[in-house]
């Protein structure tokens, strides 16, 4: 069952490892959720949206857009060179 509730920037940073920088280009391209304004001058993320999104990412292991899951680098599931 999905948890409601919010994020703030720093965690969602940390839960996708991206820099501040790229969060914003990511929200800009229309590749990661918005945030929500919650109250003047606050903005947070919704825990589903992002959830929702890490999950479309780790998905059944083959996402072909992302080098470490498609094997590309590193791990157990590397592919030979």
């Amino acid at each position: 069952m999905p948890i409601h509730g919010f994020y703030k920037k720093a965690e969602v940073c940390r839960l996708t490892t991206f820099s501040p920088t790229t969060l914003w280009r990511r929200i800009k391209d229309g590749s990661f959720p918005a945030p929500i304004t919650i109250s003047k001058g606050r903005v947070a993320w919704s825990r589903i949206s992002v959830d929702s999104w890490i999950t479309s990412k780790i998905g059944d292991g083959t996402n072909s857009d992302d080098p470490v899951i498609a094997g590309e680098i590193g791990g157990d599931n590397a592919r030979a060179s």
